[in-house]
């Protein structure tokens, strides 16, 4: 930074020192994240930590293996506590995990996850839209769907479960 503060060419030398350090180091990063992706499918997902099945199922979605990935995820979510994380690590899971299960449709999983977010105290308008649509258009309950609308400051949302209970009950 200082050099592109001055341009002072002396700089330069320590400027290029840095970048090819961060350039090895992820060379070795890469190295491990492809030794891990090529037994992916052949790993236990009952090892290791939560992190690490998060870690691995991110890099089988990268990787395209989609019942993989959301099966590390599976995994990962059942062994993570979301009380202990910071909002960032919390929010970036969750959202992660929500993904990767919607795509493979296992709806009572990507429930227990963001009932598990939302007890913890995971209260965003994003996840509570997830919530609307999970119950709205994967279990049919649109009282449930409704109050996560409300939570998800949608109000068009609101509006459309409204009228379709409406409609429901008319009949």
């Amino acid at each position: 930074f200082d050099f592109l503060k001055t341009g002072d060419p002396v700089m330069m030398e320590r400027v290029l020192h840095h970048n090819q350090r961060d350039l090895m180091g992820m060379v070795g990063i890469f190295a491990k994240v492809l030794d891990k992706a090529q037994g992916l499918q052949d790993n236990d997902p009952a090892e290791g930590s939560w992190q690490e099945s998060w870690a691995l199922g991110r890099i089988a979605e990268l990787a395209r293996i989609q019942g993989c990935a959301a099966n590390w995820m599976l995994k990962a979510a059942e062994a993570h506590h979301p009380e202990n994380d910071n909002g960032f690590v919390q929010n970036r899971f969750v959202a992660d995990a929500i993904r990767l299960l919607k795509r493979q449709q296992q709806t009572l999983q990507v429930e227990m996850i963001i009932t598990k977010a939302l007890d913890a105290g995971l209260d965003e308008p994003w996840l509570h839209r997830e919530a609307a649509i999970l119950y709205e258009h994967r279990m049919l309950n649109l009282e449930q769907a409704l109050i996560h609308a409300h939570q998800s400051k949608e109000p068009a949302r609101v509006q459309r479960l409204e009228n379709k209970i409406r409609k429901i009950q008319e009949v």
